[in-house]
């Protein structure tokens, strides 16, 4: 009966020795996987960050064009002259 115990327990502990492996290996797996996404996922990321600070900046320069003052523009030619509002 003592071996029947002993070699039951030896089987028990190669079995969690086993399982322990194969936990490790696909915990490995896991953050492999992990890193190849969020590396795809942070390029694409900075790729729009910079698609929206090229908008927002073209926005901002926009609106301050549109909120500065009037500028006029006086023009000679020939037999007379004219002045021009530019309201952009």
């Amino acid at each position: 009966m003592r071996m029947v115990l002993k070699n039951r327990r030896l089987e028990i502990k190669a079995f969690a020795e086993e399982q322990r492996e194969d936990a490790k290996n696909f915990g490995k797996a896991v953050i492999a996987l992990e890193k190849q996404l969020v590396g795809m996922i942070e390029a694409e990321e900075k790729r729009l960050e910079n698609i929206q600070d090229e908008w927002t900046q073209r926005a901002s320069a926009s609106a301050k064009r549109r909120s500065s003052p009037s500028r006029s523009v006086s023009r000679t030619f020939r037999g007379g002259s004219a002045t021009f509002e530019n309201t952009l």
